[in-house]
């Protein structure tokens, strides 16, 4: 393994954060946002880069296991709970790493990324490779950081508030990597991104539709930009429309919408469409359902205020509709007839076809690209890991205890809210298997309050009892 310069910048947060209360938490969220940044590349994979986020995680680990404990990391592991679940995905998906590509090797063609002959993505037959390892570890990785987050949030209550400033760092910083960007391509001068950008991976870079340049600010592309913006501006207008933190959220909502907006890619246009009508579904059930009030509140006014805004400006310059309608044409509903598209379906319909050929048990993780993540996970894990992933999703995804408080049903809300954002995006253009270690943060956090809210709950109940026995 040979480490890169950025491995000293991470090592500078880790001391950073040694003085504050779970301060390695704020780090590993700002690590995130480094999409395209190696902090060390590994040899024996082929030069395959070592994120900063996989880095710091050792840290994280280390800070939690001697606040909680074993047993308390093992706790997660339950079948009870979502955990475990996922650590059987997890062993499900690294048996089929090791087997199925042996077993059936040959016997169905696969899109995977090649290393060896310079970057690229190749149709080949079925065959033990480098990227049936690192899906793996990114999936046992992945695994590591959903327990971790859980046990940590459940054990502490200060823990949920420090999750929640850094997601508010790791926004304020993903916006800034945008405007960097958009700097340097309007401005013509350099700001050092190309430093950041030292992974090895293919870049865009300078790509534009009509006179905008397409963002992806810190990360490879376009649409990895925006798989990671999404859940934050998801996550951030929950906050907002709840009124935790709203001087913060706010803004952070706003400009990260506005910057979707200006991304052209058809992963950000699709889904956001996908998580406004979720948000805004779940929000109308839950006035009907609670019979809440309904109120007019400052998120109304200014969503009221802004498309009043754009319909004067559509107004007075017609030209900006027309550029408009045909941005959203060319990028939304022409997309499948452009290069990419029909790139993209081919790998899909080559996932699919993988699971068929394996008879629903799957090609071996890692071993199938996609562009879709549930028909990747069918290609490459089959019907017994796309049933195992099912069960932790839904597991995350259920709502808290009636008795939580308000701030801890917000906090879970957004966490939710967020994950769902992380699926939209990978059901529009999600290639592998694994989401990405950063992206079970979000079940995590929801995971650790729910049973904070059902301790609390039950604690609740154990004191009140003696009392109506008294009575």
């Amino acid at each position: 393994m040979i480490p890169t310069w950025f491995a000293l910048v991470c090592l500078a947060g880790v001391w950073w954060a040694r003085s504050r209360e779970h301060g390695i938490v704020v780090v590993v969220l700002l690590s995130t946002a480094f999409g395209a940044t190696a902090a060390a590349e590994v040899v024996l994979l082929g030069g395959a880069p070592l994120t900063p986020l996989m880095f710091v995680l050792p840290f994280l680990f280390w800070h939690v296991v001697r606040i909680v404990g074993w047993r308390a990391l093992v706790a997660q592991c339950s079948l009870w709970r979502p955990g475990g679940w996922l650590l059987l995905f997890f062993l499900w998906s690294a048996f089929t790493a090791v087997v199925m590509p042996r077993v059936f090797a040959g016997d169905t063609m696969v899109f995977t990324t090649n290393r060896q002959e310079g970057l690229g993505v190749l149709l080949v037959p079925l065959q033990p490779n480098s990227t049936n390892i690192t899906q793996s570890v990114y999936l046992g990785t992945s695994v590591l950081v959903f327990v971790a987050v859980a046990a940590l949030v459940r054990a502490r209550v200060s823990a949920s508030g420090v999750v929640f400033t850094g997601l508010f760092a790791v926004g304020a910083l993903n916006i800034a990597g945008a405007i960097l960007q958009l700097a340097e391509a309007y401005g013509g001068v350099n700001l050092g991104l190309s430093l950041l950008r030292n992974a090895n991976y293919a870049i865009t870079e300078g790509q534009m539709v009509g006179r905008l340049v397409r963002i992806h600010g810190f990360f490879v592309e376009t649409s990895s930009f925006s798989g990671f913006s999404v859940p934050l501006f998801a996550a951030f207008m929950v906050c907002w429309v709840r009124g935790y933190r709203t001087r913060v959220a706010a803004p952070l909502a706003l400009v990260t919408l506005m910057l979707l907006c200006l991304t052209t890619s058809t992963t950000a246009y699709v889904s956001l469409a996908l998580v406004v009508s979720i948000l805004a579904a779940g929000w109308s059930l839950g006035r009907l359902v609670n019979e809440g009030e309904t109120r007019f509140g400052s998120a109304s006014l200014v969503l009221l205020l802004g498309v009043s805004g754009l319909c004067l400006v559509l107004l007075l310059k017609p030209a900006l509709a027309d550029q408009a309608a045909r941005l959203v044409q060319e990028m939304v509903f022409n997309k499948l007839d452009s290069d990419s598209g029909r790139e993209r379906g081919d790998w899909t319909a080559r996932a699919w076809a993988n699971f068929i050929d394996t008879y629903g048990l799957g090609a071996g993780a890692g071993s199938s690209r996609g562009s879709s993540w549930p028909v990747v996970v069918m290609g490459n894990v089959g019907l017994p890991g796309a049933a195992l992933m099912t069960g932790f999703l839904m597991m995350v995804m259920w709502p808290l205890p009636s008795g939580a408080s308000e701030e801890l049903r917000t906090q879970a809300l957004a966490a939710q809210a967020a994950l769902a954002g992380v699926l939209a995006c990978a059901v529009v253009s999600g290639t592998m298997i694994d989401l990405g270690p950063a992206a079970y943060l979000y079940p995590a956090l929801a995971a650790g309050l729910r049973f904070r809210a059902r301790d609390h709950s039950t604690a609740n109940t154990s004191l009140t009892r003696p009392r109506a026995a008294l009575a």
